[in-house]
């Protein structure tokens, strides 16, 4: 985790350059590939931008033989994401957009990493809320295991990197897991970072009489008013967010997941990535690989349109007894559509359980266009040609003798080589094209069209003296 954060403290971005996708999944899968001793493998493909440049995803996909996650920071026409969403299907992996970022909207990048943790692990979001919470309260946050969970983590994220929370997790027997008791208990494993801390175990937990499994659990938290004060005195200059703070109290996240027998799977399909778009919601629940049917659990959707406008999908079971549920909607506008696909119900045992997946879909104009690839790379192209003039125009062609002729006839041809440098120089968008990047590579294309015939024609006035100095030779 250190060297991770010292690489990304480390890496210094460049505004003018590109965004070649397929060349950072193809480095992924050179590096997974030199590894051994894992039974699964997977890589995340973290971007803030559509594919400018080549490598291209397609030119990369038939290598790719590892589960691929990707996060796409942005919104749909930004991103683009038709590309990553065929290789992430293709995978068995997924693709979720964060959309427009803002204030609200603190944990949703920390939740989406967290669920990907859990598919990369086979694990099972249990439970999954936000909260606000001040000094002097207790919330009490209900969630149940069941006896088909095997282990469970339980994370809490906060807004500050400070130990702000008092964090404790109750069996359903009412006896107390803290930090402490964690220490003390071979089986627990407790973990405190910045701005994260969770308990980890495998289950029943040792803990009581008969240990603790299957029942209503609960997170305990409390504010610790030391911290809490540091924290606001940390938002001096910050007088918004410090009023924010002192009024409603410090935000949180709180993540249960699961290694289970119970499983819940789900998927976002849409025929197109154009508005009126139809997206379907379709869900699997099983319990050791039998489906559960909806006399025993119940599965629903709730959504949020790119306007900020919501609402719930019912996801009835498609057939009886098959465990698949589903439910469609249209997509008229453009945008990011996010998805909470919320199931509850009883084990086979009778015991209660709950189950969460975070789902995104996207639509925007020109969504259904093809996706690129190295074939018609613009700025592949104006490589390819930078590299022959600079050969041609080099000292390995042109001697000195000639160039001190072409210099008599008045042709400079180290202003050339300047030019032809300029040229060759990756370009910049203007500002006003290049946060959304729609038409970069339109773009490019026109630029790349017109510079090269402005180009050959100088090369072509070269050749043309070189011709007639030798015939007056």
């Amino acid at each position: 985790r250190a060297t991770a954060l010292g690489v990304i403290a480390a890496h210094t971005p460049n505004p003018a350059g590109n965004t070649a996708i397929g060349d950072g999944v193809e480095n992924a899968h050179n590096m997974l590939t030199a590894t051994a001793g894992f039974d699964h493998q997977a890589m995340i493909v973290f971007t803030d931008g559509h594919e400018t440049a080549a490598k291209y995803i397609a030119d990369v996909a038939p290598l790719i033989n590892e589960r691929v996650f990707a996060i796409g920071l942005g919104t749909a026409n930004q991103i683009q994401p038709a590309s990553l969403t065929a290789l992430t299907n293709n995978t068995g992996g997924y693709l979720l957009l964060t959309g427009a970022i803002g204030p609200d909207d603190m944990f949703r990048l920390s939740k989406y990493y967290l669920q990907i943790l859990a598919g990369v692990t086979n694990q099972d979001i249990v439970l999954d809320p936000e909260g606000v919470i001040k000094p002097g309260q207790k919330h009490r946050i209900p969630f149940y295991l069941n006896e088909a969970d095997i282990g469970v983590d339980a994370i809490l994220l906060g807004e500050t990197n400070l130990p702000v929370f008092l964090f404790a997790l109750e069996t359903p027997a009412g006896d107390l897991i803290t930090p402490a008791v964690a220490g003390a208990t071979p089986s627990i494993d407790y973990i405190a970072a910045q701005g994260v801390s969770f308990y980890r175990s495998t289950l029943p937990v040792p803990i009581g009489v008969a240990g603790a499994r299957a029942g209503k659990w609960h997170a305990v938290l409390s504010v610790d008013e030391r911290y809490y004060k540091r924290y606001l005195a940390s938002l001096d200059n910050y007088p918004d967010w410090y009023k924010k703070v002192l009024a409603h109290g410090v935000r949180y996240s709180f993540s249960v997941q699961s290694y289970s027998g119970l499983r819940l799977q789900a998927q976002l399909l849409q025929g197109s990535n154009e508005p009126g778009a139809t997206l379907t919601v379709r869900a699997v629940l099983t319990e050791y690989g039998l489906p559960i049917p909806s006399s025993r659990a119940t599965v629903r959707a709730e959504f949020e349109r790119p306007d900020g406008t919501s609402g719930v999908l019912a996801m009835p079971e498609e057939q009886p007894g098959s465990g698949i549920y589903t439910a469609s909607m249209m997509a008229p506008l453009s945008g990011v559509y996010p998805f909470r696909v919320l199931a509850n119900g009883k084990t086979l045992r009778g015991r209660d359980f709950t189950r969460e997946h975070l789902l995104t879909g996207a639509v925007w104009k020109g969504g259904d266009n093809p996706p690129p690839t190295g074939k018609d790379d613009p700025s592949g192209e104006k490589e390819r040609l930078c590299s022959l003039l600079s050969c041609l125009v080099s000292g390995k062609v042109i001697q000195p003798e000639f160039e001190r002729k072409l210099k008599e006839l008045g042709i400079n041809l180290d202003a050339f080589r300047a030019c032809l440098k300029v040229w060759c120089r990756p370009a910049q968008l203007p500002s006003a094209v290049r946060p959304s990047l729609v038409s970069s590579t339109s773009l490019s294309a026109d630029i790349v069209g017109s510079q090269k015939a402005i180009t050959a024609q100088a090369v072509g006035l070269i050749l043309q003296l070189a011709r007639e100095l030798e015939d007056q030779d």
